[in-house]
C-alpha cells in the first residue's frame, strides 16, 4: 500500500499546457519587433540630424563644393567660383528666411495681447538663436 502512495505522489509538476508556451514565443517576439521599430526611428533621427547640410553657411557652402567637386571633377579655380557663388546665394536664402518670418512675426503680433505677446516674443528668440546661430545645438 505505501508503494501506491508513493506512486500517486510524483515529485515532479504536471506538465505545462501548450498555450503558455506560445504565449511566451509571443511575448518575445513581440518585443523583438518592438525593439527592431523603435531602433529604426532612432537610427533615421541620428541620420537625419547629422546630414551635411545643416550646420552654418560655411558647412553648407563646403558641403555643396565638396559633392560638386567629386562629381563634375572640378578645377581649383572652378571650385573657388562655386564657392563664392554658393556662399552668396545661401547668405541671400537666409537674409530673405529672416526678413519672412519677421513680417509674420509682426503680423502674429498684431493679433496677440500683451502679456502673449511677451511669451511668444522669448520663443522666437530662443528659437532663432537655435536655428539660425547654432542648428545643430542640442534643443533643450
Amino acid at each position: 500500500m505505501n508503494t501506491d502512495l508513493l506512486a500517486e505522489k510524483s515529485p515532479l509538476p504536471p506538465p505545462a499546457p501548450h498555450r503558455k508556451k506560445w504565449r511566451l514565443i509571443i511575448l518575445c517576439l513581440s518585443f523583438l519587433v518592438c525593439g527592431i521599430f523603435i531602433g529604426g526611428i532612432l537610427a533615421q533621427t541620428i541620420l537625419f540630424h547629422h546630414r551635411p547640410g545643416h550646420g552654418n553657411l560655411e558647412e553648407r557652402t563646403n558641403a555643396v563644393v565638396s559633392h560638386m567637386r567629386r562629381n563634375y571633377d572640378l578645377t581649383e579655380e572652378q571650385a573657388k567660383q562655386i564657392y563664392t557663388i554658393v556662399k552668396e546665394r545661401f547668405t541671400a536664402l537666409s537674409n530673405a528666411m529672416r526678413t519672412t518670418f519677421d513680417g509674420m512675426d509682426s503680423e502674429i503680433r498684431a493679433v496677440l495681447n500683451n502679456e502673449q505677446i511677451v511669451k511668444f516674443d522669448k520663443e522666437m528668440a530662443e528659437r532663432r538663436r537655435k536655428s539660425f546661430d547654432n542648428p545643430k545645438e542640442d534643443k533643450k
